[in-house]
């Protein structure tokens, strides 16, 4: 094969230079670019992180007082076993013919701090509430037995109420412990409420304690 000339050498190879050069080129701007790309973006998103998770933690401290502070508003209701409120000692009249019911009911309103006075008929009983020394001694509440001798209870009750101590509060006390009792009594109109025989002492002292708490 012939060899060009210097002159068509120089001609023909001018445009392998830039080849060559473009040639030199693409090595550097291949791959070993790439790799560092990553690594940047990689610290920027892990701060991120972080600071979402110190805002939730404000949010639970905060909704722990609130619920605290709530609680102390439920014990409303009375505690249970409170005192009940102390009641003032008051005058009883204790009308009854059997001296050993008497006797047992007296003492046991005597144990609520009561000072009791005590009649054996209904006779005796209008009497005491007639007597000038009421004034200065007044008769707060009187149990009164129904059947008695000289005067019964209902009759007796009748003329208290209406005529010597109308705002004292009677209440029946008998043995005949049937609703046709109780509803005969209480149409009279001069009683309160009836109360059976035999009564228990907190039976006795709730009575008293509701009738004069209600006539102050």
């Amino acid at each position: 094969m012939t060899q060009p000339s210097s002159a068509q050498c120089s001609k023909t190879c001018r445009w392998p230079e830039p080849v060559a050069v473009v040639v030199s080129v693409s090595p550097a701007a291949s791959a070993p670019v790439s790799p560092e790309v990553p690594p940047a973006a990689s610290p920027v998103a892990a701060p991120a992180a972080p600071t979402a998770a110190p805002a939730a933690v404000p949010t639970t401290s905060t909704a722990q007082p609130a619920a605290a502070a709530a609680q102390p508003a439920a014990p409303a209701a009375p505690a249970p076993g409170a005192a009940a409120p102390a009641v003032l000692p008051r005058h009883v009249l204790l009308v009854e013919d059997n001296l050993i019911v008497q006797r047992t009911t007296a003492r046991m309103i005597a144990m609520g701090g009561h000072r009791v006075t005590t009649a054996g008929n209904g006779q005796i009983a209008v009497n005491l509430m007639a007597d000038p020394a009421r004034a200065t001694d007044p008769v707060h509440f009187i149990f009164m037995d129904l059947q008695m001798p000289v005067m019964d209870g209902t009759e007796a009750a009748s003329i208290i109420a209406t005529q010597l101590a109308p705002d004292v509060p009677i209440v029946a006390f008998t043995a005949n412990a049937t609703e046709d009792e109780r509803v005969a009594t209480m149409a009279t109109g001069h009683f309160r409420a009836c109360l059976f025989k035999p009564a228990k002492r907190d039976s006795l002292l709730e009575t008293v304690a509701q009738w004069t708490t209600a006539s102050e």
